[in-house]
């Protein structure tokens, strides 16, 4: 973030101001996500040392690890939850 000048929403208002900079750090910032995601890069280079930082959560008994299973909520329990938390959202803005 030091090296772009801040994180990716400020060079995206940046780059709204037409600061040439800006466009040049989200293209780059374009193609390393297109590289991680949709090519071999992540799977042969970041993968194999990071792999071994990451903690097995299923070797205490967790199902997953997302935040479903760290709160306790899993597949119907997870959607009927995000359902009654958004509809109180609605109801909480629309005053009703």
């Amino acid at each position: 973030m030091v090296m772009c000048r801040g994180c990716a929403l400020r060079t995206l208002v940046r780059s709204a101001e037409g600061q040439l900079q800006a466009w040049l750090l989200l293209t780059m910032m374009g193609v390393a996500a297109f590289a991680m995601t949709r090519t071999v890069l992540f799977n042969d280079w970041v993968a194999p040392w990071i792999t071994p930082l990451s903690v097995d959560l299923e070797r205490w008994g967790w199902s997953s690890q997302g935040m479903d299973a760290a709160l306790g909520f899993s597949g119907l329990h997870a959607r009927v939850g995000a359902w009654l938390a958004l509809s109180v959202e609605r109801i909480r803005l629309t005053g009703g």
